[in-house]
């Protein structure tokens, strides 16, 4: 089972995340669930640290059934792009946080370290690490270095 977190920032704290789980068998996926988290109208003190909420940033409550309503609506007018899937792997890199940034990234059995530098077109992140190699990851827990 493949764990891909990819966290929505705003400043330095965390308003949400996207996580991806799938099942392989070999080179083939058997399945994938997407899964998409928003902190929207919740308290400093049911954030965890680090955590931001669209309420603490706005300052007002926000309508859930509405916020649904246009993430979905979005979802939609972007379904088309599917077609097209280099241009979504463009687009993610080019809004991508840890673009090129030093990164960690923790895998079941393996730390690595590097720059992040690219996304490929299966959607591993290509790290160059210290001795100037390029590693494919495609799961694991990412972390931006603060040097």
């Amino acid at each position: 089972m493949l764990k891909w977190p990819n966290d929505l920032v705003l400043g330095n704290a965390k308003l949400g995340g996207i996580l991806v789980e799938s099942k392989t068998q070999g080179e083939r996926v058997s399945f994938a669930i997407l899964g998409i988290g928003l902190n929207v109208n919740q308290g400093k003190a049911q954030l965890p640290p680090g955590a931001i909420s669209m309420r603490l940033v706005s300052g007002k409550r926000h309508d859930l059934r509405a916020l649904l309503r246009a993430i979905l609506d979005q979802i939609r007018s972007s379904f088309d792009d599917l077609d097209h899937p280099s241009n979504i792997i463009e687009d993610w890199w080019r809004n991508c946080i840890h673009r090129p940034l030093r990164v960690q990234v923790t895998l079941p059995e393996d730390i690595v370290t590097g720059i992040s530098r690219a996304v490929d077109e299966d959607g591993n992140l290509l790290i160059e690490t210290g001795d100037h190699r390029i590693r494919k990851v495609n799961e694991g827990s990412l972390r931006i270095l603060d040097d």
